[in-house]
């Protein structure tokens, strides 16, 4: 099986880059993202005799309001629903349609008929 992001292990931080670009490639898209409303209240820069790593950044979260406002979106048709409507409506405008024809149909039928005879009463007459 191929590794994950997490079984990679960094030695260097040459190392460290190369891996999160490759994490970064085989990552799937997010399913949700979260998005936090933030204030900076104080930042300073101190260099530390007993830290020696560069890499290193520390901070505070301070979390002002616990609530949670979740958003879910609920189609008002699925796929199917929608496709059974459609389906239906196109049903029953083709069924009024067919139902239409005939009636024109029957009327041109009608009319040929009375023509037909017509003709006929006037050749008998001659």
């Amino acid at each position: 099986p191929q590794p994950i992001a997490q079984d990679y292990v960094c030695l260097n931080s040459s190392e460290r880059f190369k891996n999160i670009l490759h994490c970064t490639r085989k990552c799937e898209k997010d399913c949700y993202k979260l998005k936090y409303d933030y204030t900076l209240t104080k930042m300073e820069s101190k260099p530390s005799l007993e830290d020696k790593d560069e890499d290193i950044i520390g901070f505070f979260v301070f979390v002002k309001d616990t609530d949670t406002v979740v958003l879910n979106y609920n189609p008002l048709y699925g796929t199917w629903e929608l496709f059974g409507y459609i389906g239906g409506l196109v049903g029953c405008w083709l069924g009024i349609s067919v139902w239409a024809l005939v009636g024109i149909m029957e009327k041109f039928a009608k009319k040929v008929v009375r023509f037909l005879q017509k003709l006929q009463k006037k050749s008998e007459e001659v």
